[in-house]
């Protein structure tokens, strides 16, 4: 069961998520404790519910998912980069019409919450890094929209 606050920490606004694992009982005499084992996760059985890939959603940290994909600036890299193109620093400045600097800043951000990787330049030119989201993260949705599942937070494009 998570938790969402505001945290009066360094930043204005800043999002601290509180995760707990414990089972909740309908016994008014009975009282949960830490020693309780987690109560099993459920997804519910609805249509456009779609399970994210276990194996990539587990290496990532709900609150540094969170946090990282809170900005407006990182959520709009993220919609030009949820089609899955692999795009440069100054590509990505230019789509959102900001600074390089400003937009490498935004990128290692999400690089450090492993939302998206950097990949080798398409024409071997070493000196460029390029960026994209990786292929367990993009998915589309049943009506063919493009969806990111990066397991604390789905996103719909």
């Amino acid at each position: 069961m998570c938790f969402f606050g505001h945290d009066f920490g360094p930043f204005p606004g800043y999002i601290r998520v509180f995760r707990t694992d414990l089972r909740i009982s309908t016994n008014r005499n009975h009282s949960p404790t830490m020693n309780e084992e987690p109560a099993p996760a459920t997804v519910p059985a609805s249509s456009d519910v779609h399970p994210a890939a276990p194996d990539a959603t587990s290496l990532l940290e709900p609150a540094k998912v969170l946090a990282a994909a809170s900005d407006p600036v990182r959520n709009g890299l993220l919609r030009i980069l949820a089609d899955g193109t692999s795009l440069s620093v100054a590509d990505l400045a230019g789509q959102l019409g900001r600074t390089a600097e400003l937009t490498s800043k935004h990128l290692k951000v999400m690089r450090d919450a492993r939302l998206i990787v950097g990949v080798d330049s398409p024409d071997g030119d070493g000196r460029k890094q390029f960026y994209q989201i990786p292929a367990p993260f993009r998915t589309r949705d049943a009506a063919g929209k493009r969806m990111l599942d990066f397991g604390a937070m789905l996103l719909r494009f």
